[in-house]
């Protein structure tokens, strides 16, 4: 019976760290796919801005 707890107290700690990792990792990936996806459109924008040739004349 003993080496049934042992074995709950060492694994439980591994699986809740791992968990840990995977949500904070999955929320930092969304986030900097997000981030890169804004920084793309805000930089069409100003290119669309300053460029005096996208119009026709």
């Amino acid at each position: 019976m003993n080496n049934g707890f042992d074995l709950m107290i060492t694994i439980i700690p591994v699986i809740a760290a791992v968990g840990f990792i995977i949500v904070i990792g999955t929320i930092v990936y969304k986030r900097s796919i997000k981030d890169s996806a804004s920084t793309s459109i805000v930089s069409k924008q100003t290119d669309v801005q300053q460029n005096p040739h996208n119009h026709d004349d």
